[in-house]
């Protein structure tokens, strides 16, 4: 299982280069009003979910692989929360799908 923590640190580094576009498709989504709350509500959101899923994931997992793994079970629980970024590309490749009509609608509503 060593081989996988260059994929998994490799992961963990393209998983931040999302943030910037993110959030600059959520300032431009976002009516003029509410860009600021827009970006505080996606921050928080983003925090509590890394901040509070993550541990606690990595602890689930690292109990449920403590059968199995002995003592080496927190080591490799600890690669289970990598694959969050994957997860991130999926969900933005679903959102992504209506961006377009976002930016058309709010261009006109600014106009």
């Amino acid at each position: 299982m060593g081989w996988l923590l260059g994929p998994a640190f490799a992961l963990a580094i393209l998983g931040s280069f999302f943030t910037a576009p993110f959030m600059a498709t959520i300032q431009s989504v976002a009516p003029l009003r509410m860009r600021a709350f827009a970006a505080a509500v996606s921050t928080l959101i983003s925090t509590l979910v890394g901040l509070t899923a993550g541990p606690l994931l990595a602890g689930a997992v690292s109990h449920a692989f403590s059968a199995r793994f002995a003592h080496e079970a927190l080591r490799y629980s600890l690669l289970v929360p990598t694959i969050a970024p994957v997860l991130s590309v999926l969900v933005c490749l679903l959102g992504a799908k209506s961006v377009g009509r976002d930016l058309e609608r709010v261009r006109a509503a600014n106009v």
